[in-house]
């Protein structure tokens, strides 16, 4: 019998996904699966929706959760975890049926302990494609195998399949104690596959997309709060200052223009107050010592019009568009 396999699905107010969610987890190749539903304090009827698939389906493990986001109900199910590896989805997302399988062969034959799909978005409205794209990718699975240090050079450069959670596989000896940190509540995925990533390890991508991820309003891709932008920022100021421990300038430095280009994003979603605003603003100002090294000349003058004069970002973008 191939491993155990352990899906970690956190779920929050998700009953008109979670069926189909389900649906796509039961169609997977490889069935020997322990699919484990962490409820974050739901308030739509996703927790009962949840232990009626566990009344149905031997293989369900349900946790019910007091509302603490995404980070927290993932560690919950990784705690409760009993496969030889760990397969991660969104309760709004749908893996390609041959998924799971795809990436454990992969592993098993290469002793890689990380293996990923890219995203295939689909908005919404066209979710109803979704059934299609999947019939239509029935080719066998081509993988691509890097080294660790090609790897994490992928990972900076985003030419890997670990830009999400979504669709990742990780063996559970090498992930060990490594948890998301709470304290994030966007770009948590991202650092926590930064943090399995520094241990070392060979790595396999699918070539397909074969991770079919739904865009709507309540994504957290949407969060534009001064709190989302802080988390974006904060993530890419963990892994700028590891880098930089570690001596790895380059890198470094991307995660550093990245988190300025976070600030300049939030500029043109103009959804903070004009006081989170100012906060915002005083952030970049107090790591302008930080982010300068990272930047050309041009990026120093835009660091200097988009702090004091913000709203000449606001134009550039709407002139651009």
């Amino acid at each position: 019998m191939k491993p155990l396999v352990s899906v970690i699905i956190p779920v929050y107010n998700r009953t008109a996904y979670l069926p189909e969610c389900m649906d796509s987890l039961k169609a997977q190749s490889h069935d020997n699966l322990e699919i484990i539903f962490i409820d974050d304090g739901s308030t739509d009827g996703s927790l009962e929706l949840c232990r009626k698939f566990a009344a149905e389906d031997s293989r369900v493990v349900v946790i019910a959760a007091e509302h603490g986001g995404v980070s927290k109900a993932r560690n919950l199910g990784l705690d409760a975890a009993k496969g030889s590896y760990v397969f991660f989805v969104d309760s709004d997302d749908h893996p390609h049926p041959r998924l799971v399988e795809s990436l454990l062969d992969a592993m098993l034959e290469s002793g890689a302990a990380m293996a990923g799909s890219r995203y295939f978005f689909v908005q919404q409205a066209d979710w109803s494609m979704v059934d299609n794209l999947i019939q239509d990718a029935n080719e066998p699975a081509q993988m691509v195998y890097r080294t660790a240090e090609e790897g994490i050079r992928d990972f900076f450069y985003g030419q890997s399949a670990f830009g999400a959670i979504g669709g990742v596989m990780i063996r559970t000896d090498f992930l060990g104690d490594t948890r998301f940190l709470s304290e994030l509540i966007i770009g948590e995925d991202f650092y926590f596959l930064y943090q399995n990533l520094l241990k070392g390890t060979n790595v396999a991508y699918l070539k397909q997309k074969w991770y079919y991820a739904r865009l709507h309003s309540a994504n957290s891709s949407a969060n534009y709060t001064y709190e989302g932008f802080w988390s974006r920022f904060y993530r890419r100021k963990l892994v700028w200052q590891s880098e930089e421990a570690l001596g790895r300038t380059e890198y470094a430095n991307i995660q550093k223009r990245n988190g300025f280009s976070v600030y300049l994003k939030a500029i043109t979603r103009n959804r903070m107050s004009p006081a989170e605003q100012k906060k915002m603003r005083k952030v970049i100002k107090e790591h302008r010592k930080e982010l300068f090294p990272a930047f050309r000349l041009i990026g120093k003058i835009r660091y200097y019009f988009s702090v004091y004069l913000p709203f000449t970002q606001r134009l550039l973008h709407k002139l651009r568009r």
